[in-house]
C-alpha cells in the first residue's frame, strides 16, 4: 500500500498534513511525517519510523505575503510492507510534483482558506487537489525486489566532522554534536544502495571499539579537519592503520577534507600523506567537503556508491 502527504508549514500552528490519500493515512502518521519538517533541512530524503517507509521532498514557493516571502511545503510517498523504496524514481516524480504545484497560479492562497475565501482561491484549491490526486494515482511501482545492501565505515580523528558528515548525507539539520563515545549505527538509500553507516568514535581511547565493525565493510569513508595541520601525522597513521589492513586493503577508500569553510585545504601537503603509494591500489577519492552547510557531501558519497556497486560485483 502506498499514499500521498502533501504537509504545510503554518507560521502559527507549525507542520500539518494538508492534503493525504487515502485520507486515513494523513491522520494515522501526521505526527511522525509532520514531524519530519523540524529534523530535515529543504531537499530529498528518505525516511523510516515503525516499518513504515517514507519519501520527502521539502520545498518552497514564493509569496510575497508569507513570513520570508515563501511557503515552507513538504510531499511525502509513505509505503506499508515490506517494499523498499526507489530513490532515484521517486526522488524524480517528488520534483516534478514540486514543480507542477510552484506553477499553479496562486497556489500560495489553498493554505490560507481560513482567512476568507475568494473565486480565485476556491479555483487554486481545486487546482491542487485536482493534482494532489491525479499525481497519487499515477505514482509508478516504487518497490525493488532486491536493493543492494552495503556497510560503510566512517572514521577519523575526534571533531573531524564524522557525525555531521553522517548527518549531512541523510539531509538532516545540522545540530552542534558532542564527541562520539560508542559506536552509532544509522541507515542511508543513496544511489538505490541500502547503506548501513558505522560512524566510529575519534578519541584515542574509543579506538579498540573499531575492531569487530571494520570486518565485512564495503566501503571506507575517512574524515579529517583541514584547519588542524598539527594532527595531520596522527591522521595518516589512523587512515593507514584502518585502510592498509587484509580485509580492507582492496575497499574503495572515500577522503573527506572537511571544514574547508574554517581553512583552504593545502593540496600539496595534504596530497602528500594521502596518495595511492602509501594507501595502495583502490578506487580512491579525495573531495573537499564543509558538512555542516553540505558542500561536496553529496557528490563524495555517490562517488563511493557508485565505485561500491562495481566493486561488490
Amino acid at each position: 500500500m502506498k499514499g500521498l502527504i502533501l504537509s504545510h508549514f503554518n507560521n502559527v500552528m507549525g507542520p500539518r498534513v494538508f492534503l493525504s490519500e487515502p485520507n486515513d493515512i494523513g491522520n494515522q502518521y501526521k505526527d511522525q511525517i509532520t514531524e519530519l519538517m523540524n529534523l530535515y533541512r529543504q531537499g530529498f530524503f528518505l525516511h523510516e519510523f515503525g516499518g513504515v517507509k517514507t519519501a520527502n521532498l521539502i520545498f518552497e514557493i514564493k509569496n510575497s505575503e508569507a513570513r520570508g516571502g515563501v511557503e515552507i511545503l513538504m510531499i511525502s510517498l509513505v509505503v506499508l510492507g515490506t517494499s523498499e523504496i526507489d530513490y532515484n524514481m521517486s526522488k524524480q516524480y517528488l520534483e516534478k510534483f514540486a514543480e507542477r504545484l510552484d506553477s499553479l497560479k496562486n497556489v500560495h492562497s489553498a493554505f490560507h482558506a481560513d482567512n476568507g475565501v475568494n473565486e480565485d482561491d476556491e479555483k487554486a484549491s481545486k487546482e491542487l487537489d485536482e493534482l494532489f490526486h491525479s499525481f497519487h494515482e499515477s505514482f509508478p511501482d516504487i518497490s525493488i525486489l532486491n536493493p543492494i545492501k552495503a556497510s560503510i565505515f566512517v572514521y577519523g580523528l575526534t571533531q573531524a566532522g564524522k557525525t555531521t558528515i553522517v548527518q549531512s548525507i541523510q539531509n538532516k539539520i545540522i545540530k552542534e554534536n558532542p564527541p562520539t563515545i560508542s559506536m552509532d549505527v544509522s541507515q542511508l538509500v543513496l544511489e538505490n544502495l541500502s547503506i548501513m553507516v558505522y560512524d566510529a568514535p575519534g578519541q584515542e581511547k574509543y579506538r579498540d571499539l573499531w575492531a569487530p565493525h571494520i570486518v565485512g565493510q564495503d566501503g571506507l569513508v575517512f574524515v579529517v579537519d583541514i584547519s588542524e595541520e598539527k594532527k595531520y601525522d596522527e591522521a595518516m597513521k589512523v587512515l593507514k592503520d584502518i585502510a592498509t589492513r587484509k580485509n580492507t586493503a582492496d575497499l574503495p577508500l572515500l577522503i573527506l577534507l572537511n571544514k574547508i569553510d574554517i581553512k583552504k585545504p593545502k593540496m600539496k601537503t595534504i596530497k602528500k600523506y594521502m596518495n595511492s603509494r602509501t594507501l595502495g591500489r583502490r578506487p580512491l577519492k579525495l573531495f573537499k567537503t564543509c558538512a555542516v552547510k553540505n558542500e561536496g557531501v553529496q557528490e563524495a558519497f555517490s562517488w563511493l556508491a557508485k565505485e561500491m556497486v562495481s566493486h561488490m560485483k
